[in-house]
């Protein structure tokens, strides 16, 4: 039972004692989830690498996945782990630890990689063997994709303006791999039908 006290435009309600208790037993349950999602985020020890970010910089982003599946699929798609090292500013051997889960990426060479990762996944379309044979084309003043990825910070601008100084480059390259691919396969005359359906290889063309 409450008991209700006005006072011109004040209302002030007396809520027993067992009332009273549930409400600041509600209200610390949330100042102890909000404390520990501070936490999580603020503490690498913890073990947990996302979401170190806010649902907003997620959209802003376009970040979704975390920093262990980024090295995964630049791994899968062909970057060597030098170069993935180098992008996150760290030693080879730590990516071998993350990739085999005996280490836990740091929150913020997560966001170093995650500043700039849509934008190369969506200009290679995940080839990153593409990207890694123009990591060190070199543009007028000397930069390189390789050169902007060694940076303290990496600058996503410049990343997107090094792109397009290299965009003839990437599609001349593509169009080169797609003219390779549908070049038809020379046949060998004299097989039985199960071996001349194999790939063949053409010795002049490699």
């Amino acid at each position: 039972m409450k008991n209700v006290n006005t006072n011109h435009s004040l209302i002030i309600i007396n809520y027993p004692p067992v009332v009273r208790g549930l409400v600041l037993a509600v209200g610390v349950a949330s100042a102890s989830t909000a404390y520990a999602e501070r936490q999580r985020i603020a503490a690498p020890e913890t073990g947990l690498t996302t979401p170190w970010y806010k649902p907003a910089e997620v959209a802003a982003s376009g970040h979704h996945i975390s920093l262990l599946d980024m090295v995964t699929e630049l791994k899968k798609g062909g970057f060597p782990v030098a170069s993935i090292a180098q992008f996150a500013g760290v030693e080879r051997k730590t990516v071998y630890s993350w990739l085999d889960g005996s280490a836990t990426p740091h929150p913020d060479r997560e966001e170093r990689v995650a500043a700039v990762f849509p934008v190369l996944k969506e200009r290679f379309d995940g080839d990153f063997v593409l990207m890694y044979r123009v990591l060190r084309a070199k543009d007028r003043d000397g930069n390189s994709l390789e050169s902007l990825f060694q940076a303290p910070k990496i600058d996503v601008e410049a990343v997107k303006r090094q792109l397009a100084v290299l965009d003839t480059s990437i599609n001349t390259i593509k169009a080169a791999e797609a003219r390779k691919k549908a070049k038809p396969v020379k046949e060998m005359a004299g097989r039985n039908a199960a071996i001349d359906e194999s790939p063949v290889a053409v010795f002049e063309d490699i």
